[in-house]
């Protein structure tokens, strides 16, 4: 991904501020998502209940503004409200209105400097009545920094986790075949192999979701002897056809959280981003995940190549049910439409095994993603742009949503070439 102002690109498509040149607003977004004060997180109960409030008077006030009209299926306001509502625990709710506020305030005249001073700011800009003209650009300037907000969500995290999210991990090629792998990648190449390996045994070489049998591993059982049995003691020769597939590891957190392209390489900017709104989601992730940790067995499972994809794509999730314990995992996995070929089905996750287990954690956090895709049409929209975006090309008809692929182009995920058709 290229190193490009997110926020500036949003704010040329999206309303007539461009105020700040490329490297102001660009340090600010690092300022609010990746070194902002770690202790404002905590809001306490008082100042919660204030800020709460505040935060649900800036989203009513969306309410026949003009500003309420969603962009194609995209509808930025349930984006912000969704966000809030799935953010893991107390600290990740309290982490998305901090942040929130700060987006909306960095620019006021005077900033504000303490935590009252932002609530009665953005307070007294949506409080009715807004009679003077003066009053209703403030709201106005308001309400499109809301809007600005959902769309860098959308298009800094949110797009990026669904493109990266159904990738097959690589791993290394068998002894006697060469693969120019680049010296960096050497290393994450090994630990993807040992990934595949301790998650296949941990599975039991069973998509956890369908249940069917890895198809590699039954022929080359089956070659090393005809009696040859699966992981569960059943011989494979009795194993149908359709109970065999081709499985996948599948990172539950997509690993392009924590790549880069060399030894000497740091994080991109969109990379900082995507993990400081990460952090936001879950404050406490970060840590867990920090380099090769992200390659652990506790951030992967394994499935079929196609329900990697829909998983991948944030269009199924894992969600504990009531009788879940850590000896007994027990998962409803449902897809986030009704209009999708799967039925829901619950799984015990690997009863009784030794292995390190798919963390709980970060599939609720994976479901928090899939249900604000969902919710605020984030998914739909995003399909049909990454459609567009595969083409490279602009509908005749009006169709292609072109605000949405110069956005995209300005971060890095479509092609040069535009074409019509």
């Amino acid at each position: 991904m290229a190193d490009v102002g997110v926020w500036e690109d949003i704010v040329e498509i999206e309303s007539d501020q461009a105020a700040y040149n490329y490297q102001c607003k660009h340090g600010l977004l690092e300022e609010i998502f990746v070194s902002s004060d770690q202790a404002f997180r905590d809001l306490g109960p008082e100042l919660r209940l204030r800020s709460v409030a505040v935060f649900h008077q800036v989203l009513q006030s969306f309410d026949g503004s003009g500003y309420d009209a969603p962009l194609n299926t995209f509808r930025p306001q349930r984006m912000v409200e969704e966000a809030y509502r799935h953010a893991i625990g107390q600290r990740g709710k309290d982490c998305v209105i901090t942040k929130f506020f700060h987006f909306l305030t960095f620019d006021a005249n005077p900033i504000p400097t303490t935590p009252d001073e932002t609530l009665q700011r953005i307070s007294s800009i949506v409080s009715p009545p807004r009679t003077t003209r003066q009053a209703r650009e403030k709201k106005d300037w308001l309400l499109r920094r809301v809007r600005q907000w959902a769309l860098f969500l959308l298009h800094t995290f949110f797009r990026p986790f669904q493109a990266v999210g159904g990738t097959t991990i690589p791993v290394t090629t068998p002894p006697g075949f060469s693969m120019s792998l680049p010296h960096s990648q050497v290393g994450t190449s090994h630990r993807h192999t040992d990934l595949r390996r301790r998650c296949m045994v941990r599975d039991h070489h069973r998509c956890v979701i369908t249940r069917r049998f890895d198809t590699s591993e039954s022929i080359r059982r089956l070659v090393r002897d005809r009696d040859a049995k699966e992981d569960e003691g059943n011989l494979l020769r009795d194993i149908i056809r359709d109970n065999l597939d081709r499985l996948e590891v599948a990172h539950i957190i997509p690993h392009a959280l924590n790549a880069v392209e060399s030894e000497a390489s740091n994080l991109s900017t969109n990379q900082k981003l995507m993990r400081g709104v990460l952090d936001m989601f879950d404050p406490t992730i970060l840590n867990e995940l920090d380099g090769a940790e992200i390659d652990r067995p506790r951030n992967a499972i394994t499935l079929t190549a196609n329900m990697h994809e829909m998983f991948g794509k944030l269009n199924l999730f894992f969600q504990p049910t009531a009788a879940w314990t850590r000896e007994n995992q027990e998962y409803d996995v449902r897809p986030i439409r009704e209009e999708f070929l799967f039925d829901a089905v619950t799984r015990v996750l690997l009863e009784g095994n030794r292995e390190e287990m798919p963390s709980r954690r970060y599939l609720e956090l994976h479901a928090a993603c899939a249900h604000i895709c969902y919710l605020s049409g984030a998914g739909e929209y995003t399909d049909k742009l990454n459609d567009d975006l595969e083409w490279g090309e602009a509908r005749e008809d009006g169709g292609t949503d072109i605000g949405a692929l110069v956005v995209a182009r300005l971060v890095g995920t479509v092609p040069r070439g535009v074409r019509a058709y």
